[in-house]
């Protein structure tokens, strides 16, 4: 009888978390399941905690669309960042859908109510790309993280990597390096799902709950 729920029809029903910029005007929620390609905007009351929505952010459009997202991280008052996870159509894409665009980033404009992919997909373990599902992410002085996952379709926790890309300019991230298992991580490191900076921002900790690890950067 205590609880008071926040249930918005069209908007919570997915929501995995919502993300606030640092005046806690605005939140952004994902949408995380299969085919969803939106990004929740609200506007917040500072005072009683409520939200009010404001628009659902395509990733793509109706046609062609990146789906699945996992986090969002605020880069300053305006902009943020998400990722996502799906590679493909799946049972719930709409026939009128062309393409689902596989992993990939996307800066979203919190003022404009847009979103622009900054990163696409790759399938080269060494290409300047996501490379595995995309779940948590981060930015870090001038630097942006992503934790690349393999949990997206039957080998779980087969492989884990992280991914590195400069962001000095946010509308064009440079590829700088893709930290591997056996390499930079420890053999049989697998699902880099969760990236948490300290708070200093000298470090950067990453958890992966399939394979046991939690990784300083």
């Amino acid at each position: 009888a205590d609880v008071d729920p926040i249930s918005i029809p069209g908007y919570t029903e997915q929501t995995h978390g919502i993300s606030f910029n640092s005046s806690g005007t605005l939140g952004l929620g994902t949408g995380y399941f299969f085919d969803n390609n939106t990004i929740d905007l609200y506007k917040v009351n500072r005072r009683t905690g409520k939200l009010k929505p404001q628009k659902k952010i395509k990733l793509g459009d109706d046609e062609s669309y990146a789906a699945f997202s996992h986090y969002v991280y605020w880069i300053d008052e305006r902009y943020a960042v998400t990722a996502t996870m799906q590679f493909d159509k799946t049972s719930l894409t709409p026939e009128s859908t062309e393409t689902v665009i596989p992993p990939s980033a996307w800066l979203i404009d919190a003022w404009e109510g847009t979103a622009t992919q900054i990163v696409s997909a790759t399938d080269d373990v060494d290409g300047k790309g996501i490379f595995r599902s995309a779940s948590d992410l981060a930015v870090v002085g001038n630097k942006l993280y992503f934790a690349e996952e393999d949990t997206i379709d039957y080998d779980l926790g087969e492989d884990g990597y992280i991914s590195v890309f400069d962001i000095s300019d946010n509308y064009r991230p440079q590829f700088i390096k893709r930290f591997k298992p056996g390499d930079e991580l420890p053999d049989g490191f697998s699902v880099a799902h969760s990236l948490t900076p300290t708070p200093d921002h000298r470090f950067l900790l990453v958890a992966s709950w399939h394979s046991g690890y939690v990784i300083k950067i």
